[in-house]
């Protein structure tokens, strides 16, 4: 809608199958993108994906693995200096006026650092107000070979559990345009059905219309967050939708503090990002057991 150039670019020398965790690196293209998209109110994103020298220097010594570097630059509002040196720390934001407009920003950072991690690399960025910044992560990855190629795809890789049967018509309220698709992949991948709302206001719009057997909610949305739509939907009696629907928060706050604010509204439970598949779809099938759907 911004009308922005959305660009991206792959080295040649970059394998073309990779073994690796897609969804925890496809989480962190999804922050890092999204932000970059966020604040960027005209011209360009460039994402770049590069293969990388090893920590000392020489390049891929193991044959078996493969550091990859990705870079993401905008043209969009820059950040300050001192502020570079703590954005990826919990809840920090370049300007704190900005919440209310664009919803949250800096609590994907901080997950993409987790992320990141978890896969073997570092994240860090470069910024100049008024002209733009640059987000730079790396991770390492298993190279795949001719033996390995051949076996069939694990649909999801690292989740353990049975196959749903309850297929179930889910809510999901998420103002992050790349966060929605990646929640709707995991989703749809268990044959559930799901509709996107993107703040609060909208999910009580879509409740009014239509019947669902539960919301996943992301706390921290623009116009109207997630606590005060789930807090809105406990007392809701008589106002055309269901009041005892299951609510999944997901936020990216871990202290129990946070965790006590979503219950108080009415809120089932939480799971804080970066969340498991598993743990998602536990609390899923604990909310709405087997054989009980809202299927009207």
């Amino acid at each position: 809608n911004k009308g922005l150039d959305l660009l991206c670019h792959i080295n040649p020398d970059v394998p073309l199958s990779l073994r690796g965790d897609e969804l925890r690196l496809w989480e962190i293209i999804v922050n890092v993108l999204g932000n970059a998209i966020k604040f960027t109110g005209r011209g360009k994103v460039i994402l770049k994906v590069e293969r990388r020298t090893s920590g000392n220097g020489n390049e891929d010594q193991d044959s078996q693995t493969v550091l990859l570097h990705f870079s993401v630059s905008d043209t969009g509002i820059g950040i300050p200096e001192d502020k570079l040196k703590i954005i990826f720390d919990s809840f920090t934001q370049s300007d704190g006026s900005s919440t209310r407009k664009y919803g949250g920003t800096g609590l994907g950072l901080t997950i993409s650092k987790k992320l990141v991690n978890m896969m073997g690399g570092e994240i860090w960025a470069e910024s100049e107000p008024g002209k733009g910044s640059t987000f730079h992560f790396t991770a390492i990855f298993g190279i795949s070979h001719k033996a390995v190629e051949q076996e069939p795809p694990s649909q999801d890789t690292g989740f353990e559990t049975e196959p749903f049967t309850n297929r179930l018509n889910i809510l999901l309220a998420e103002d992050n345009i790349l966060n929605q698709r990646l929640a709707v992949r995991i989703l749809e991948r268990e044959g559930h059905a799901v509709e996107v709302a993107g703040n609060g206001q909208e999910v009580l719009e879509v409740l009014k219309k239509q019947r669902f057997d539960l919301v996943l909610m992301d706390v921290q949305m623009p116009e109207m967050d997630g606590i005060e739509a789930a807090r809105i939907i406990r007392n809701s009696k008589g106002s055309g939708f269901d009041p005892e629907i299951p609510i999944i928060a997901v936020t990216a706050h871990a202290f129990e503090e946070d965790r006590q604010r979503c219950l108080k509204a009415g809120i089932n439970t939480c799971i804080t990002k970066p969340f498991k598949r598993q743990e998602l779809f536990t609390e899923i099938e604990r909310l709405v057991p087997a054989g009980i759907t809202n299927n009207l």
